[in-house]
């Protein structure tokens, strides 16, 4: 196809020779309009709609261009060239265009990428919506709140992955029903061989003397029943150091502490997977700056 534009002269210049004319882009929005040895200024308007130009061959219509671009040349340069381009560019060629750029497409208050990002994942939604087995329906006013917000969301999220969720769990419980069986049984054998060797030493005579110690016909001693099982010695010092530990730990710590122990309460208390999951990464976040913080106060 042919390239053209719609080129405005002067008076003096319409009886130019177009063989004697030379047009030269100095720039996106000047020209020179250049006349044997003769130089005249110009500019370069884009029309508010593109133009056809057609042809006829054998009475018959083909488009061979589209005109997109108006180049209007002055006699000298005593005009400002972006109001010129304004006026020139607000208009069409015809006086039904007249301010076309102004009347026809003025600025809408929504991008075309919202609009276009918004459809896709309504498209998206309809399309999941239709292999859903069962679709359920909720009302929320406006006046709610961001939790109540999320739980909504979190649930109409759920609904649609719980047909995957279901099937992917069913061989989980299926492993973990296993695992029972086989801990039920190991006990079971545990507590047989227990009591059989208890009934073994049931057969010993056994004496009972002032110091408290029983002995059998073995000569093997055996501790008296009511042995004293308070912690040991290291378990009290454990217990000591933990709570000298809790006395030097700073406030930024203890605050972490409690953040962290209500985060896991609401991990506890959601039943919702997507919810647990967000209640999980806060939880891993907390957690990383809680040992930062306590290797910072060791050093």
């Amino acid at each position: 196809m042919e390239q053209e534009f719609i080129l405005r002269l002067p008076e003096t210049l319409r009886n130019v020779n177009p063989k004697d004319c030379k047009l030269v882009k100095t720039s996106q929005k000047e020209v020179n309009f250049m006349v044997g040895a003769r130089t005249y200024p110009g500019i370069i308007c884009k029309l508010p709609t593109i133009v056809e130009s057609q042809k006829v061959v054998d009475n018959k219509l083909y488009k061979i261009a589209d005109i997109s671009a108006l180049v209007v040349v002055y006699e000298d340069s005593n005009f400002n060239v972006d109001d010129e381009i304004c006026k020139y560019e607000s208009s069409g060629l015809t006086p039904p265009m007249y301010y076309a750029r102004e009347r026809r497409f003025a600025k809408t208050a929504v991008r075309t990428e919202d609009v276009e990002r918004i459809e896709r994942k309504v498209a998206e939604l309809l399309k999941a919506d239709s292999k859903a087995l069962k679709v359920e329906v909720a009302m929320s006013e406006k006046d709610s709140t961001e939790a109540d917000i999320d739980m909504l969301a979190a649930e109409i999220e759920s609904e649609l992955i719980s047909f995957k969720s279901t099937a992917a769990e069913v061989p989980k419980a299926q492993a973990r029903t296993e695992e029972n069986a086989l801990e039920v049984a190991g006990n079971g054998r545990e507590a047989e061989g227990t009591g059989t060797s208890e009934h073994s030493k049931g057969v010993f005579e056994q004496q009972v003397k002032p110091s408290g110690i029983i002995r059998d016909k073995s000569m093997r001693s055996v501790e008296p029943a009511n042995i004293d099982e308070s912690p040991t010695k290291p378990e009290q010092h454990a217990k000591l150091n933990d709570s000298k530990s809790e006395l030097l730990k700073s406030p930024e710590i203890l605050e972490l502490e409690q953040k962290i122990k209500e985060k896991q309460e609401q991990f506890d208390r959601a039943v919702n997977p997507i919810l647990k999951k967000r209640f999980e990464q806060a939880l891993e976040t907390l957690n990383a700056e809680y040992q930062r913080k306590l290797e910072e106060q060791k050093k």
